[in-house]
């Protein structure tokens, strides 16, 4: 990975959760048509575009042993960003209209862990429970 892209990602993980979704909702809706949305508005939009497509998500990165083996609990940065990569190279193909980028680094921000869990009832992130 290039300097340019880890830097990009550590300016990425650095920002409040809310930014990262602003950004997928401007994205949503155009550059010329977020102007007329509040950041509520973007928020939300992203939100719902996030619940609508978390089951191809999950059934991307949840079960995946490179995105198992890097995640931990307390991770430096060198790790975390070695993670966002890995959730970028499996949801690029997959996602079209948003960053892979963005929403790979939300992920990372909100934790793997709790976004696995949530989305499979009693799933234990990790294992095929």
């Amino acid at each position: 990975m290039d300097k340019l892209k880890k830097n990009q990602i550590l300016d990425l993980l650095e920002q409040d959760a809310n930014i990262l979704f602003i950004k997928i909702g401007k994205e949503l809706i155009g550059d010329s048509a977020f102007m007329h949305h509040n950041e509520k508005e973007l928020i939300d939009l992203a939100r719902s575009w996030l619940k609508r497509n978390k089951q191809k998500i999950l059934e991307l990165i949840c079960e995946d042993e490179k995105i198992i083996k890097l995640y931990k609990p307390l991770m430096d940065n060198t790790t975390k960003v070695q993670l966002v990569v890995a959730i970028f190279d499996l949801i690029s193909g997959v996602l079209i209209g948003v960053s892979p980028l963005v929403v790979s680094t939300l992920l990372v921000k909100y934790g793997i862990e709790n976004f696995c869990q949530e989305g499979y009832e009693g799933h234990e992130f990790g294992t095929n429970k």
